[in-house]
C-alpha cells in the first residue's frame, strides 16, 4: 500500500516492513486497511492504530488513536461511518468521527449493490457493478457523491489520489482512467501483463504487482502517457487511497 514520501509494504498477511530492514507484526485480528497521507491506519479489536514511519531510523511507529464508538461501522480502505443528530456521514479513520465528514446522500441509502471506496476530495466514491456495460461509467450522485460502475464483477485495483485529477483502475490486465474535471472515462491502457494490485502512480509512473501465480509475483512499473497524469500543481496529492 502506497504513501507519499515513505512506503509501507505488506510482506505477509499479518506483517508491515518497510525498506532498509523494519518489520512489524500486526495482530492477527486486524482488518480494514488503508492509507491516508503517510500513515497506514487499521483497526484490531475495535480499537484503531496509525502506523508510521520514522525515516532518521527506518522504524515503523505504532500508534493508539482510539476505540470503536458506539454505532460506528468500519469499511475497507480505513472508513469509519456514523450517524450524527440523525444523519449518516463517511469519514476517514484519521478524522474526527464528531467534526468531520461526508454526509451519505440519500440516493446512496436507497440504493443496492453500492461499494464505498474512497474519499476523494469533498466527495465519497462508490462502485456499482453493472454486467451490462462494456466499459466503465461515472455519474454523479447528488453533490456529494461519484459513482462508478463498472462491467466486472471482481473487485477492481483501484487508486485515487484526494486531490487528484484522476481515478486509476485495474481490471485485469487494463487500466481505466477517471478524468475528474471532465468527468469522463479516458480510453483504456492495456498493461500486458496480470495485475494483482496497484502499487501507486507518482510523477507519471504507474508501479503494480503483477503475476499469475504466488512463486512469480513481481514488481513492475512503467511510465504513463502525459493525458493519464495529473497536473504539476495537484499531482503531489496529500492522501492516496489504494485498494
Amino acid at each position: 500500500m502506497p504513501s507519499d514520501e515513505n512506503t509501507l509494504v505488506f510482506t505477509k498477511a499479518d506483517t508491515l516492513a518497510t525498506p532498509p530492514n523494519a518489520h512489524y507484526s500486526l495482530p492477527n485480528d486486524n482488518d480494514c486497511f488503508g492509507v491516508h497521507g503517510n500513515a497506514l491506519y487499521f483497526e484490531s479489536l475495535s480499537k484503531f492504530y496509525k502506523a508510521s514511519i520514522s525515516s532518521a531510523e527506518s522504524a515503523i511507529s505504532i500508534t493508539f488513536l482510539r476505540s470503536l464508538l458506539e454505532g460506528e461501522d468500519v469499511h475497507n480502505g480505513a472508513l469509519c461511518s456514523r450517524k450524527r443528530n440523525g444523519k449518516k456521514f463517511i469519514y476517514r479513520m484519521c478524522d474526527h468521527p464528531e467534526t468531520d465528514g461526508i454526509e451519505i446522500p440519500a440516493e446512496a441509502e436507497n440504493m443496492e449493490g453500492l461499494v464505498l471506496s474512497a474519499i476523494v476530495g469533498d466527495k465519497i466514491l462508490y462502485r456499482h457493478v453493472n454486467p451490462e456495460l462494456q466499459e466503465p461509467v461515472a455519474r454523479k450522485l447528488g453533490e456529494r457523491a461519484i459513482v462508478v460502475e463498472l462491467p466486472f464483477s471482481d473487485r477492481p485495483s483501484l487508486l485515487a489520489h484526494t486531490s487528484s485529477q484522476f481515478i486509476y483502475f485495474i481490471d485485469g490486465v487494463k487500466l481505466h482512467t477517471l478524468d475528474l474535471e471532465k468527468f469522463e472515462f479516458l480510453a483504456p491502457l492495456t498493461l500486458g501483463v496480470p495485475v494483482l494490485s496497484f502499487g501507486g502512480v507518482h510523477n507519471g509512473v504507474i508501479t503494480i504487482l503483477c503475476g499469475e501465480e504466488a512463486s512469480s509475483n513481481r514488481i513492475a512499473t512503467a511510465l504513463l502517457p502525459d493525458a493519464y497524469v495529473a497536473k504539476p500543481s495537484i499531482e503531489h496529492a496529500v492522501d492516496d487511497v489504494a485498494i
